[in-house]
């Protein structure tokens, strides 16, 4: 997935997998969890990526919740490119 050295480069501290949850934790005290849906096939590269930007969101004190509507907008765009 993603080398020490990068993860090292973005600030990260440690990264874990729990059932389908990805917990990512910055070298600047930052926190970000993402969770699988129900029904969704758990992808360890998204859910590090997700709970990433919650991490660098929560240092930087923006909502998580517009994060995640954001996120939700842009996934519903893609579906409808042709």
């Amino acid at each position: 997935m993603f080398s020490r050295e990068m993860l090292q480069e973005l600030g990260v501290k440690k990264v874990i997998f729990n059932d389908k949850a990805t917990i990512v934790i910055t070298e600047s005290g930052g926190k970000g969890v993402a969770v699988c849906g129900k029904k969704d096939v758990f992808e360890a590269e998204e859910g590090f990526c997700r709970a990433y930007l919650r991490a660098l969101s929560d240092e930087i004190g923006v909502d998580n919740k517009a994060l995640t509507n954001n996120i939700s907008f842009i996934e519903k765009r893609k579906s409808f490119e042709v």
